[in-house]
Order: structure tokens, then sequence, then C-alpha cells
């Protein structure tokens, strides 16, 4: 995950055991441990200011990097993630585990659900992007068909449907306009 300075990385030992590393030059020995423990971490997103860093995996957290609580997890754990980004408010998207999917804007300020967007009864997610803006969601399920989302409301906008195939991967242009599927 990179930020303006810095980027973070994890990594994971034979033992199941995870450390997050914070480096801020090509220098191995210039690294700073952020976060180490059991499971798995596949996702890391810094927040918009750069002052939090989600990991996101089996047992995910959200650590702060900067001020009197540096390197200190503000919230214990979310539980099991399968994703996660922040939106340019500070609001943090998170997809949860299993059964099914379900996307949650949480308040880290609050470590409260804002918004959640039930997938139903699907147990797959294969890509979302969110528009630049922060205000709507795409996601592609299975079934080759992309849900639009409105985030502030936490209502589907439309649904696309007739791909080819599942599609595997979104992305918004740069005003939101447009949406590219692949």
């Amino acid at each position: 995950a990179p930020a303006r300075d810095r980027i973070a990385v994890a990594v994971r030992d034979g033992n199941r055991e995870h450390r997050v590393w914070l480096l801020s030059t090509f220098d191995p020995e210039d690294r700073v441990l952020v976060s180490q423990g059991r499971g798995e971490v596949r996702w890391l997103a810094f927040s918009p200011c750069g002052r939090h860093l989600v990991a996101a995996g089996d047992a995910s957290r959200i650590i702060a990097l900067d001020g009197e609580n540096a390197g200190f997890e503000l919230v214990a754990s979310y539980g099991e993630l399968q994703g996660c980004a922040w939106l340019p408010s500070g609001e943090l998207l998170v997809k949860t585990g299993h059964p099914g999917y379900e996307l949650q804007l949480w308040d880290p300020g609050t470590d409260a659900a804002k918004t959640r967007i039930d997938g139903g009864r699907s147990t797959s997610l294969l890509a979302w992007a969110l528009s630049e803006d922060g205000g709507r969601l795409a996601v592609a399920e299975p079934g080759q068909a992309v849900s639009l989302w409105d985030l502030d409301k936490g209502t589907r906008l439309q649904r696309l449907e007739g791909h080819r195939a599942d599609v595997m991967g979104l992305a918004f242009s740069s005003t939101g306009e447009l949406l590219l599927t692949l």
C-alpha cells in the first residue's frame, strides 16, 4: 500500500504469523514494524490523511501511524475481512467474510457501521471500485453482472447485465462518468 512518502508491506512466515512494516526508503534496515500477530494480511490501505493504515485479512485491524498513539491498534479486530478501501471522507469501506458478501461503510472514529450493502446469498464478490469522490461503488458479482451503489444512501442505483463472462476488474474514470469493466 503506497502513501506519499512511505509504503506498507505485509509478510507472513511459515507459522502463519504476519508482520506489517513501513518503509520510507529502499534500505531494508530503514523499516518500522507496526503490527504483528497470527493470521494472514491480504490487503493494506492508508487513510486519506496518511495517519492510519488498515490491514485486512484473517484478523483485520486499523493501526495508528502518527501522533501519541503511533504503533497502537485503534481497533483490536474487525474479524475476517476480504477487502478494504478508504473513502476521501476518511470512512472505511470493507468487505466482510463469508457466508454471503456484505460491504460495510465504517466510521473508524466511532467503530460503527454507517451503511451496509447486502450482496444476498452470493458468496463471492469478484471486484469492486470506488468513484474518486467516494460517493459511488461498482461491484462485480458472479453471473456476469455489475451493480452500481450510492454509498451515502446504501441503495443500488443500477444493475448492469449482458457481459459475456464474469467481470474481474472495474475502474471509474477520473470524472466518475465512465466505468470500465474487464
